[in-house]
């Protein structure tokens, strides 16, 4: 089995590199930073949140007429990846 990106997963995992190296924030806090204030963190979520939205990012496999971008679960896959290697 080849685990490599076709040239369109290597294309959108470009884009996707591209748009979170442009737009995410260099320090994501969590609701387990120790000593983070609740409401401050909060904040942040939905900045984020409402940037991915803004952008198309916030929903991929949700039909285009939902605001999704229609796109399948191999696209979801390669998403995750590249928001995980960003912590």
């Amino acid at each position: 089995m080849d685990f490599r990106d076709s040239p369109s997963q290597a294309a959108f995992r470009a884009e996707a590199t591209a748009f979170l190296d442009a737009h995410a924030p260099r320090e994501f806090r969590s609701y387990t930073t120790e000593g983070a204030d609740m409401e401050e963190v909060f904040r942040e979520h939905v900045a984020w949140q409402k940037t991915l939205a803004a952008h198309g990012w916030g929903a991929l496999t949700w039909r285009k007429q939902y605001g999704g971008r229609g796109l399948g679960p191999t696209e979801q896959i390669i998403w995750n990846e590249e928001l995980t290697r960003r912590g």
